[in-house]
């Protein structure tokens, strides 16, 4: 996959954290994340290979969305998504599905900085010190609930992004012989304030403090995880 650095001023990004609660009562932002009967709003991003497909038998519920033949893949909405005060919450339910080898089956978020309508250059929150922050499945072949939880500032235009979209990833399938699966993708945007925001965990807490700490100016790779 190709990819290129990019540079955004988003301090505040940097203040993302692993998160284990549920956000209900919020608006539901994706359009089709259940996958019921077909995977319409969702496609390859353009540095991706292989292909997406629809699976009918597998599924939390059966019905999900599969990345296959692909070494590295990226799997985005159609729909574009602004950032409001609060804090950003995405969620899936994932599935590994290899014979013999870890792939990275994850959640990103891809951010752009030069249009409200998700064109031009993009980034992604990156790998910091070789150590991924983002949610990944951990154990192969079993399902797994991930939570990708990112802080807004009061004021969103602070962060320098001016479009954002939730993206479903598979890296590092040497071989192209094994498989990411996706159901149940959220995307809600939860008010600051809103008492069921769950509380940072000891792992976000310390990522934020360390990160804010560390600098303004983060590399953001295109199409990378």
């Amino acid at each position: 996959m190709k990819r290129r650095t990019h540079h955004l001023t988003v301090a505040c990004l940097l203040a993302l954290m692993l998160g284990s609660g549920e956000t209900q009562g919020q608006p539901e932002l994706i359009g089709n994340g259940t996958f019921d009967a077909n995977t319409d709003g969702w496609t390859l991003s353009e540095f991706s290979t292989g292909t997406v497909e629809w699976t009918a038998t597998q599924g939390q519920p059966p019905g999900a969305l599969k990345l296959v033949d692909g070494e590295d893949q990226v799997a985005v909405p159609t729909a574009c998504f602004h950032f409001e005060p609060g804090t950003v919450f995405f969620t899936a339910d994932v599935f590994m599905e290899t014979s013999f080898q870890f792939v990275d089956c994850g959640l990103n978020l891809f951010f752009y900085a030069e249009a409200s309508d998700c064109t031009g250059e993009y980034g992604s929150i990156p790998i910091i010190g070789g150590i991924s922050i983002l949610p990944e499945v951990e154990t192969p072949n079993q399902w797994e609930h991930l939570v990708l939880e990112v802080p807004i500032p009061d004021d969103p235009s602070e962060t320098g992004v001016l479009s954002f979209r939730p993206v479903m990833v598979k890296l590092n399938d040497y071989g192209a012989d094994d498989a990411c699966i996706f159901d149940n993708a959220s995307l809600r945007i939860v008010p600051r304030g809103v008492t069921e925001v769950p509380t940072l965990s000891s792992l976000g807490f310390a990522v934020l403090v360390i990160l804010l700490a560390a600098a303004a100016l983060v590399v953001l790779r295109r199409a990378s995880y």
